[in-house]
């Protein structure tokens, strides 16, 4: 059983008078994908989006110094509508969406998860976790303040999709690749081009076999 990215999506709130954004599901998403959601405010201790009640809400961090917002997200897809329109009051915000699957059709499932902050710098560090499972997924996301024309550059997994920063928008990243061990995922860097405060994550999953189910018939019984 191995697990493979699928695709994703961005979207962004650019003006501090926006109440939401739509961002639209990955394409390809398919019932029983895992998928990972994080929105990045640039306000510190902004209230939770609305609009995401279908989500599991895994981890809200406020970015070293108070700057931004970060609020990670996962589901497993389930009969997916096109979009997600989150709600809020007045904010500016950047946001990725990924789905995932497992090639051995198997049920995509939560394992564990961390937070992380980072001090003003241009490496974003999100702390290592423990995988519970072999053939895991890990997921590392990152939120940065906003600053001019500004990107990351993903150092230990595989960049999947990004939002640059602009002067009046906080970066956002999400990195992920399979691990094939239990164990330590390691930390995961995000090389920022500037020097900024931000916060994020890893979240890890696991995919668990499904049954088949055989008649007697099948079986040869009573034949």
């Amino acid at each position: 059983m191995t697990m493979t990215y699928r695709a994703g999506t961005t979207a962004s709130a650019t003006l501090g008078t926006d109440d939401g954004l739509t961002i639209n599901v990955p394409a390809g998403t398919s019932n029983g994908d895992g998928m990972v959601l994080i929105i990045v405010f640039q306000n510190a201790g902004e209230t939770a989006p609305g609009g995401l009640s279908a989500w599991n809400a895994d981890t809200q961090i406020n970015g070293d110094g108070a700057d931004i917002s970060v609020y990670a997200y996962y589901r497993i897809a389930s009969s997916e509508p096109a979009s997600y329109s989150p709600t809020w009051t007045n904010a500016r915000a950047s946001a990725c969406m990924i789905s995932f699957y497992d090639d051995a059709a198997g049920t995509v499932t939560f394992d564990t998860s961390g937070v992380s902050t980072y001090a003003s710098g241009t490496t974003h560090t999100n702390s290592a976790v423990t995988a519970g499972h072999a053939n895991s997924f890990v997921v590392s996301v990152y939120g940065a303040n906003e600053g001019s024309s500004r990107s990351y550059t993903a150092s230990t997994l595989t960049e999947r999709q990004e939002v640059a920063s602009t002067v009046s928008l906080p970066g956002s990243m999400i990195s992920a690749d399979p691990q094939a061990s239990s164990g330590t995922t390691g930390n995961k860097d995000g090389t920022y081009s500037g020097s900024v405060t931000g916060a994020g994550g890893i979240l890890v999953f696991y995919a668990i076999a499904n049954a088949t189910i055989k008649t007697l018939a099948a079986l040869g019984v009573g034949t």
